[in-house]
Protein backbone atom coordinates (compact mmCIF):
# COMPACT_ATOMS: atom_id res chain seq x y z
CA UNK A 1 0.00 0.00 0.00
CA UNK A 2 1.53 3.91 -0.70
CA UNK A 3 3.12 5.67 2.03
CA UNK A 4 0.46 8.44 1.35
CA UNK A 5 -2.60 5.83 1.91
CA UNK A 6 -0.92 4.47 5.10
CA UNK A 7 0.44 7.63 6.42
CA UNK A 8 -1.00 11.04 7.21
CA UNK A 9 1.03 13.58 8.67
CA UNK A 10 3.49 11.29 9.73
CA UNK A 11 0.41 9.11 11.43
CA UNK A 12 -1.09 5.69 10.89
CA UNK A 13 -4.36 6.36 9.01
CA UNK A 14 -6.15 3.93 11.50
CA UNK A 15 -4.81 6.49 14.30
CA UNK A 16 -6.15 9.77 12.08
CA UNK A 17 -9.46 8.15 11.49
CA UNK A 18 -9.88 7.35 15.18
CA UNK A 19 -9.11 10.86 16.04
CA UNK A 20 -11.02 12.40 13.62
CA UNK A 21 -14.19 10.75 15.10
CA UNK A 22 -13.15 11.49 18.58
CA UNK A 23 -13.13 15.05 17.04
CA UNK A 24 -16.42 14.91 15.69
CA UNK A 25 -18.02 13.08 18.51
CA UNK A 26 -17.00 16.03 21.08
CA UNK A 27 -17.96 18.43 18.38
CA UNK A 28 -21.05 17.16 18.12
CA UNK A 29 -21.96 16.70 21.69
CA UNK A 30 -20.36 20.03 22.31
CA UNK A 31 -23.33 21.66 20.13
CA UNK A 32 -26.02 19.80 21.60
CA UNK A 33 -24.98 20.94 24.75
CA UNK A 34 -25.09 24.41 23.45
CA UNK A 35 -28.41 23.82 22.26
CA UNK A 36 -29.75 22.44 25.37
CA UNK A 37 -28.09 23.20 28.73
CA UNK A 38 -25.82 26.30 28.28
CA UNK A 39 -27.71 29.52 29.55
CA UNK A 40 -28.56 32.81 28.04
CA UNK A 41 -27.40 35.91 29.43
CA UNK A 42 -29.29 39.49 28.58
CA UNK A 43 -29.94 42.47 30.02
CA UNK A 44 -31.17 45.95 28.78
CA UNK A 45 -30.22 49.40 29.53
CA UNK A 46 -32.32 52.28 29.74
CA UNK A 47 -30.79 55.53 30.75
CA UNK A 48 -32.70 58.97 29.99
CA UNK A 49 -31.37 62.47 31.29
CA UNK A 50 -33.44 65.75 31.29
CA UNK A 51 -35.27 68.10 33.48
CA UNK A 52 -37.88 67.29 36.14
CA UNK A 53 -40.52 70.45 37.09
CA UNK A 54 -42.13 68.88 40.39
CA UNK A 55 -44.34 70.94 42.38
CA UNK A 56 -42.80 74.03 40.60
CA UNK A 57 -39.16 72.93 41.80
CA UNK A 58 -36.56 72.31 38.85
CA UNK A 59 -33.81 69.71 38.71
CA UNK A 60 -32.03 68.02 35.89
CA UNK A 61 -32.22 63.70 36.52
CA UNK A 62 -29.81 61.36 35.25
CA UNK A 63 -32.33 58.04 35.25
CA UNK A 64 -32.02 54.35 34.86
CA UNK A 65 -35.50 52.68 33.86
CA UNK A 66 -35.57 49.33 35.31
CA UNK A 67 -32.39 48.71 33.70
CA UNK A 68 -31.60 44.98 33.86
CA UNK A 69 -29.58 41.60 33.61
CA UNK A 70 -30.47 38.21 34.09
CA UNK A 71 -29.88 34.83 33.18
CA UNK A 72 -32.46 31.98 31.93
CA UNK A 73 -32.18 28.97 30.25
CA UNK A 74 -33.87 24.93 29.98
CA UNK A 75 -32.85 21.82 30.41
CA UNK A 76 -34.20 18.74 28.87
CA UNK A 77 -35.68 15.93 31.08
CA UNK A 78 -36.99 13.85 28.61
CA UNK A 79 -38.62 14.21 25.03
CA UNK A 80 -41.22 16.75 25.39
CA UNK A 81 -40.24 18.00 29.51
CA UNK A 82 -37.73 20.32 29.93
CA UNK A 83 -36.68 22.40 33.41
CA UNK A 84 -37.09 26.13 32.96
CA UNK A 85 -35.56 28.60 34.78
CA UNK A 86 -34.93 32.73 34.92
CA UNK A 87 -33.02 34.99 37.39
CA UNK A 88 -32.85 38.49 36.79
CA UNK A 89 -32.29 41.44 38.49
CA UNK A 90 -32.74 45.57 37.98
CA UNK A 91 -29.59 47.19 38.36
CA UNK A 92 -29.64 51.15 38.70
CA UNK A 93 -26.80 52.16 36.45
CA UNK A 94 -26.69 55.51 37.23
CA UNK A 95 -27.16 55.04 41.34
CA UNK A 96 -24.15 56.45 43.22
CA UNK A 97 -24.11 53.89 45.48
CA UNK A 98 -22.54 50.37 45.02
CA UNK A 99 -24.59 48.85 48.00
CA UNK A 100 -27.53 50.96 48.36
CA UNK A 101 -30.91 49.29 48.68
CA UNK A 102 -32.69 50.60 45.49
CA UNK A 103 -29.13 49.49 43.89
CA UNK A 104 -30.46 46.22 42.76
CA UNK A 105 -33.86 44.85 43.45
CA UNK A 106 -34.77 41.35 42.32
CA UNK A 107 -37.26 40.79 39.37
CA UNK A 108 -38.85 37.46 38.07
CA UNK A 109 -36.81 34.70 39.25
CA UNK A 110 -38.14 30.97 39.08
CA UNK A 111 -37.80 27.49 37.72
CA UNK A 112 -40.54 25.20 36.53
CA UNK A 113 -41.59 22.22 33.56
CA UNK A 114 -42.68 23.14 30.61
CA UNK A 115 -44.11 20.28 27.76
CA UNK A 116 -46.90 20.55 25.38
CA UNK A 117 -49.35 20.85 28.52
CA UNK A 118 -47.86 23.87 29.23
CA UNK A 119 -45.57 25.77 32.01
CA UNK A 120 -45.55 25.04 35.82
CA UNK A 121 -43.34 27.47 37.44
CA UNK A 122 -42.86 28.29 41.42
CA UNK A 123 -40.56 31.75 42.52
CA UNK A 124 -41.11 35.35 42.24
CA UNK A 125 -43.08 36.26 38.80
CA UNK A 126 -45.35 39.07 37.01
CA UNK A 127 -48.79 38.35 38.32
CA UNK A 128 -51.33 37.33 35.27
CA UNK A 129 -53.35 40.27 35.65
CA UNK A 130 -49.62 42.83 35.29
CA UNK A 131 -49.11 40.40 32.46
CA UNK A 132 -52.59 40.55 30.94
CA UNK A 133 -51.48 44.46 29.42
CA UNK A 134 -48.92 42.63 26.76
CA UNK A 135 -47.26 45.13 24.78
CA UNK A 136 -49.89 48.01 25.61
CA UNK A 137 -47.93 50.57 27.34
CA UNK A 138 -45.75 52.50 24.43
CA UNK A 139 -44.20 54.24 27.97
CA UNK A 140 -43.66 50.91 29.60
CA UNK A 141 -40.59 51.65 32.36
CA UNK A 142 -40.37 55.66 31.88
CA UNK A 143 -42.23 58.34 34.23
CA UNK A 144 -45.64 57.66 33.07
CA UNK A 145 -45.71 53.69 33.20
CA UNK A 146 -48.73 52.95 33.71
CA UNK A 147 -48.11 51.75 37.13
CA UNK A 148 -48.43 55.62 37.70
CA UNK A 149 -52.39 55.10 37.20
CA UNK A 150 -52.94 51.42 38.53
CA UNK A 151 -52.45 48.99 41.78
CA UNK A 152 -52.33 45.91 39.30
CA UNK A 153 -48.57 46.27 38.36
CA UNK A 154 -47.85 43.36 40.43
CA UNK A 155 -44.99 41.22 40.62
CA UNK A 156 -45.59 38.62 43.57
CA UNK A 157 -43.23 36.74 45.75
CA UNK A 158 -44.04 33.04 46.55
CA UNK A 159 -45.87 32.15 42.86
CA UNK A 160 -47.08 28.99 41.78
CA UNK A 161 -48.52 29.16 38.57
CA UNK A 162 -49.42 27.38 35.07
CA UNK A 163 -49.48 29.20 31.71
CA UNK A 164 -51.13 27.40 28.61
CA UNK A 165 -49.68 26.25 25.70
CA UNK A 166 -51.74 28.61 22.16
CA UNK A 167 -55.03 27.38 22.30
CA UNK A 168 -56.66 27.14 18.79
CA UNK A 169 -53.67 28.87 17.59
CA UNK A 170 -54.82 32.39 19.24
CA UNK A 171 -55.44 32.24 22.74
CA UNK A 172 -53.61 31.54 26.15
CA UNK A 173 -54.57 31.04 29.52
CA UNK A 174 -52.50 31.86 32.88
CA UNK A 175 -53.33 31.53 36.23
CA UNK A 176 -51.13 31.69 39.60
CA UNK A 177 -51.83 31.45 43.19
CA UNK A 178 -50.04 33.20 46.50
CA UNK A 179 -50.16 31.43 49.57
CA UNK A 180 -50.22 33.23 52.84
CA UNK A 181 -47.48 32.31 54.75
CA UNK A 182 -48.10 34.17 57.81
CA UNK A 183 -48.71 32.79 60.63
CA UNK A 184 -50.96 35.10 62.72
CA UNK A 185 -52.78 36.58 59.70
CA UNK A 186 -53.12 35.02 55.77
CA UNK A 187 -51.68 31.35 56.06
CA UNK A 188 -53.89 29.64 53.43
CA UNK A 189 -52.51 27.79 50.46
CA UNK A 190 -53.42 30.44 48.10
CA UNK A 191 -54.76 33.50 50.12
CA UNK A 192 -53.93 35.47 46.78
CA UNK A 193 -55.29 34.19 43.20
CA UNK A 194 -54.92 35.75 40.11
CA UNK A 195 -55.32 34.66 36.40
CA UNK A 196 -55.45 36.19 32.53
CA UNK A 197 -57.11 34.72 29.57
CA UNK A 198 -55.15 36.49 26.20
CA UNK A 199 -56.66 36.50 22.60
CA UNK A 200 -53.70 37.70 20.04
CA UNK A 201 -54.66 37.14 16.27
CA UNK A 202 -53.74 38.76 12.92
CA UNK A 203 -52.46 41.98 15.41
CA UNK A 204 -55.21 41.84 17.15
CA UNK A 205 -54.81 41.99 21.71
CA UNK A 206 -57.75 41.53 23.39
CA UNK A 207 -56.79 40.21 27.33
CA UNK A 208 -58.89 40.36 31.02
CA UNK A 209 -56.67 39.80 34.21
CA UNK A 210 -58.42 39.48 37.76
CA UNK A 211 -56.71 39.22 41.09
CA UNK A 212 -58.69 38.52 44.45
CA UNK A 213 -56.95 38.50 47.82
CA UNK A 214 -58.59 39.02 50.69
CA UNK A 215 -57.92 42.75 51.36
CA UNK A 216 -58.58 44.28 47.28
CA UNK A 217 -60.04 42.57 44.10
CA UNK A 218 -58.37 44.39 40.72
CA UNK A 219 -60.13 43.57 37.28
CA UNK A 220 -58.37 45.05 34.18
CA UNK A 221 -59.19 44.61 30.87
CA UNK A 222 -56.83 45.27 27.32
CA UNK A 223 -57.54 45.61 23.43
CA UNK A 224 -55.21 47.06 20.86
CA UNK A 225 -54.73 46.58 17.61
CA UNK A 226 -51.33 46.92 15.80
CA UNK A 227 -49.95 46.84 12.57
CA UNK A 228 -46.40 47.89 10.80
CA UNK A 229 -47.32 51.76 10.66
CA UNK A 230 -49.65 52.29 13.88
CA UNK A 231 -51.24 51.36 16.98
CA UNK A 232 -54.06 51.95 18.94
CA UNK A 233 -55.13 51.02 22.03
CA UNK A 234 -57.20 51.27 25.47
CA UNK A 235 -57.07 49.91 29.00
CA UNK A 236 -58.99 49.71 31.49
CA UNK A 237 -59.10 49.04 35.63
CA UNK A 238 -61.37 48.40 38.31
CA UNK A 239 -60.33 47.93 41.77
CA UNK A 240 -62.13 47.20 45.14
CA UNK A 241 -61.10 47.56 48.20
CA UNK A 242 -63.72 47.14 51.71
CA UNK A 243 -66.19 49.95 50.39
CA UNK A 244 -64.28 51.46 47.86
CA UNK A 245 -64.73 51.29 44.09
CA UNK A 246 -62.48 53.24 41.96
CA UNK A 247 -61.69 53.06 38.10
CA UNK A 248 -58.86 54.02 35.72
CA UNK A 249 -58.92 54.09 31.82
CA UNK A 250 -55.76 54.68 29.31
CA UNK A 251 -56.06 55.41 25.76
CA UNK A 252 -53.04 55.42 23.81
CA UNK A 253 -51.89 55.53 20.16
CA UNK A 254 -48.40 55.24 17.96
CA UNK A 255 -47.80 55.96 14.03
CA UNK A 256 -44.18 54.39 12.68
CA UNK A 257 -42.54 55.49 9.86
CA UNK A 258 -39.00 54.82 8.54
CA UNK A 259 -37.40 54.24 11.83
CA UNK A 260 -39.33 56.67 13.90
CA UNK A 261 -42.19 56.52 16.10
CA UNK A 262 -44.57 59.08 17.15
CA UNK A 263 -46.60 58.04 20.24
CA UNK A 264 -49.34 59.92 22.67
CA UNK A 265 -50.63 58.09 26.08
CA UNK A 266 -53.69 59.76 28.09
CA UNK A 267 -54.41 58.47 31.53
CA UNK A 268 -57.20 59.29 34.01
CA UNK A 269 -57.42 57.16 37.05
CA UNK A 270 -59.35 57.23 40.90
CA UNK A 271 -56.79 54.33 41.52
CA UNK A 272 -53.79 56.18 42.02
CA UNK A 273 -50.37 55.11 41.53
CA UNK A 274 -49.83 51.33 43.09
CA UNK A 275 -53.80 52.08 44.29
CA UNK A 276 -52.85 55.33 46.59
CA UNK A 277 -56.43 56.30 46.17
CA UNK A 278 -57.54 53.30 47.61
CA UNK A 279 -59.92 53.34 50.48
CA UNK A 280 -58.98 57.12 50.89
CA UNK A 281 -61.84 59.19 50.41
CA UNK A 282 -59.97 62.40 50.21
CA UNK A 283 -57.88 61.47 47.16
CA UNK A 284 -59.07 63.38 43.79
CA UNK A 285 -57.46 61.24 41.12
CA UNK A 286 -54.66 61.45 38.74
CA UNK A 287 -54.06 62.66 34.88
CA UNK A 288 -51.48 62.28 32.65
CA UNK A 289 -50.76 63.33 29.42
CA UNK A 290 -47.13 61.62 27.74
CA UNK A 291 -46.00 62.52 24.21
CA UNK A 292 -42.72 60.57 22.51
CA UNK A 293 -40.79 59.99 19.96
CA UNK A 294 -38.55 56.68 19.55
CA UNK A 295 -35.96 56.70 17.04
CA UNK A 296 -34.51 53.14 16.14
CA UNK A 297 -30.78 52.37 15.75
CA UNK A 298 -31.10 48.27 15.45
CA UNK A 299 -33.13 45.80 16.83
CA UNK A 300 -31.20 46.25 19.97
CA UNK A 301 -30.71 49.56 19.94
CA UNK A 302 -32.84 52.62 20.31
CA UNK A 303 -33.02 56.79 21.16
CA UNK A 304 -36.68 58.65 22.71
CA UNK A 305 -37.23 61.30 23.77
CA UNK A 306 -41.25 62.49 25.87
CA UNK A 307 -42.62 64.82 27.48
CA UNK A 308 -44.71 64.02 30.46
CA UNK A 309 -47.26 66.77 32.72
CA UNK A 310 -49.39 64.91 35.74
CA UNK A 311 -51.63 66.33 38.27
CA UNK A 312 -51.90 63.60 40.88
CA UNK A 313 -54.63 64.27 43.72
CA UNK A 314 -54.29 68.51 42.90
CA UNK A 315 -51.65 68.24 45.26
CA UNK A 316 -48.34 66.58 43.64
CA UNK A 317 -47.73 68.26 39.64
CA UNK A 318 -45.13 67.26 37.96
CA UNK A 319 -43.69 67.45 34.55
CA UNK A 320 -40.84 65.71 32.68
CA UNK A 321 -38.91 66.85 29.35
CA UNK A 322 -36.38 63.64 28.59
CA UNK A 323 -33.90 62.34 26.19
CA UNK A 324 -32.69 58.84 26.65
CA UNK A 325 -31.22 55.29 25.13
CA UNK A 326 -32.24 52.02 24.95
CA UNK A 327 -29.81 48.70 24.69
CA UNK A 328 -30.54 44.98 24.38
CA UNK A 329 -27.85 42.58 25.40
Amino acid sequence: MLPAVTYFWGLPMKKVIVLALCALAVLSFAGEKKKSYMPKVYGKINVSYGVEDINGSDSWELNSHASRVGVKGSYPVNDGLDIVYKLEWEVDVTDSSKSSSDHIKARNQFAGLKGSFGTFLAGRHDTPIKLAQGKFDLFNDGDSDIKTLTASEIRASNVVAYASPKLGDMATVMIAVVPGEEPNGEDGPADTVTANLVVEKNGFYGAIGALDADSATYLRGVVYYKSKAFQIGALFESDEAGDFDEDAIVLNGAYSFDNLKFKVQLGNSDIGSKGKGLGNPLYQGVESLSVGLDYKLNKNAGLYTYYVTTDDDGKHEADYLKVGGVFKF
